[in-house]
């Protein structure tokens, strides 16, 4: 995950690849306005890949721990 610093009234524009469809929820830092319904939606068409939640088992560091 990345984060990127965006200054009062400025903008960004950024560029990234979903593995999976869905809806992502976006939100700012200042978690309280999630409350009165500021929030963007990104909806994502495509294909299932359920492979992409499947722990790698010859890399330990993809096993979740069971979080």
């Amino acid at each position: 995950m990345q984060t990127t610093t965006v200054a009062p009234g400025g903008a960004t524009m950024v560029e990234f690849k979903l593995e999976v469809p869905g809806r992502f929820t976006i939100v700012d830092h200042a978690l309280s306005r999630l409350e009165r319904g500021l929030a963007g939606f990104l909806i994502v068409d495509g294909p299932d890949n359920p492979d992409i939640f499947k722990p790698d088992p010859n890399n330990p560091k993809t096993d979740s721990g069971g979080h």
